[in-house]
This record gives C-alpha cells, sequence and structure tokens, in this order.
C-alpha cells in the first residue's frame, strides 16, 4: 500500500529545470540526468558521451570497434565467434600444468586429462611450443634446477 515508503515515493518527478540529453529520474537529491546504455553521464551531469567499451578488458576477445553507443567484436581469421567468444575453427584448446611431480594436459572442448610427464622431482614453469608441439617444463630440486 506504499504508507512505508515516505513522501518521496509519491511525489511525481520534477525534471523541467534541469535539461538532460538522454534522460531524467527523480532521486531524493532532486532530479538528475542518467545515460542509456553504451553513455556515460558527461562532466557537466546533464550531457551524455559515448562510452569506448573496446578500452574495457574482456569486451571482446579478439577485435574491438567502437560505434556510437555500442561496440562490434569480430575475429581474425582462423576464428569463429560462438557466445561472444572468438573459437578456432579447426583444432582443440589445451591447457598444460604441472602438479608438483607430474606435467599433466587437458583438451578443453572434450575434457579429455592426459599425463604429459610423470615422475618428476618438482616440476614448475610450464611452457608451450605451438609449432613444434612441444612441452616444455623446469624441474627445481633441493636448490638445484634440471
Amino acid at each position: 500500500d506504499g504508507s512505508d515508503e515516505g513522501s518521496f515515493c509519491s511525489q511525481k518527478p520534477d525534471c523541467t529545470n534541469l535539461t538532460c540529453s538522454h534522460k531524467c529520474i527523480h532521486t531524493p537529491a532532486g532530479p538528475t540526468c542518467f545515460c542509456q546504455p553504451g553513455y556515460s553521464l558527461g562532466a557537466d551531469k546533464t550531457s551524455c558521451v559515448d562510452v569506448d567499451e573496446c578500452q574495457e578488458f574482456g569486451s571482446c576477445s579478439q577485435g574491438c570497434e567502437n560505434t556510437v553507443g555500442s561496440f562490434i567484436c569480430s575475429c581474425m581469421e582462423g576464428y569463429v565467434m560462438q557466445n561472444n567468444s572468438c573459437l578456432a575453427v579447426r583444432g582443440e584448446p589445451l591447457l598444460f600444468f604441472s602438479t608438483k611431480s607430474e606435467v599433466r594436459g587437458l583438451k578443453v572442448r572434450s575434457m579429455e586429462y592426459f599425463p604429459v610427464a610423470t615422475n618428476l622431482p618438482y616440476s614448475i614453469g610450464i611452457g608451450f611450443d605451438s609449432l613444434g608441439g612441444r612441452v616444455y617444463w623446469t624441474d627445481v630440486e633441493a636448490g638445484k634446477e634440471t
């Protein structure tokens, strides 16, 4: 019934004294301008300026083109857009990691888990040469490196 809302909720918005480039909303502090998605409120607190979403980390996985009020993601040759991410057209992504005594791999799409090297003293620092198809790692044992 609104009886617990106080007088603010029953007041009609009064944005007549404020000229906003996008929209105005009534707040407890008075009328306030706000912007549509893809824009941010300018320094004058009334105008809206385009946000460059391409400068925000994670907006696109590869290519990004800022447009007015929005942005467009794109993929490099050999990749296709799927669920807003660029996926390789051929081949399966691999993840390599160490478990101290082993270097293991995971085929990401099929979730196939496989050993690369076992019975290692203390493996750290995994590297992968995608052109040569080689996995490199460092073993550190009691202060010596192998």
